[in-house]
């Protein structure tokens, strides 16, 4: 028996609403420096648009002991959850919350898209996480760089970095 006409078009509007959350997570991380609390703070608000019941959804990220949540955010026994995975190692969790009891589904009232879209979204955070730790780190080692050329170009003297094994690193 094929699906009633109005069932397809409701599971295709569900689809509909996961890839706009995917893409605008994607569009969200090319702003120019935007920062990552910017970004995690933005992403927990497009997750309950993308979920089942919008109305009666909520989320949280975690990350290093910081939390960003909807402004109706409780927890509640209707919870979905993945870990946001970086470098191989659990940095941080995405949770997501439906405030009332609904049918049952695949994992307790949530779909196996809605587990695949978490599951998408929390790999998706774990590049971005790496991506701007490295970001931030080559903006820390340039700034180390510029400040030693800057004290060897101008030092009224002779100067020289040199490493644990005294081998001359930088010099005037």
């Amino acid at each position: 028996m094929t699906e009633p006409l109005f069932e397809a078009e409701d599971r295709l509007k569900e689809r509909i609403k996961e890839l706009n959350c995917l893409y605008n997570i994607s569009r969200l991380i090319e702003e120019p420096d935007i920062s990552l609390e910017g970004i995690l703070q933005r992403v927990v608000g497009m997750l309950p648009p993308a979920w089942r019941y919008p109305d009666i959804t909520c989320a949280r990220i975690s990350l290093d002991n910081k939390e960003f949540k909807t402004d109706n955010f409780r927890t509640t026994a209707w919870k979905q959850s993945a870990d946001i995975v970086v470098k191989g190692d659990k940095a941080g969790t995405v949770e997501v919350y439906y405030r009332e009891e609904k049918p049952g589904s695949y994992e307790g009232p949530f779909s196996q898209e809605e587990r695949n879209l978490i599951d998408a979204v929390t790999e998706r955070l774990g590049r971005i996480i790496e991506r701007k730790r490295a970001e931030d780190a080559l903006r820390e080692s340039e700034k180390q760089n510029y400040f030693k050329a800057e004290l060897l170009h101008n030092a009224p003297m002779i100067a020289a970095f040199h490493d644990k094994d005294l081998n001359i690193v930088w010099a005037n």
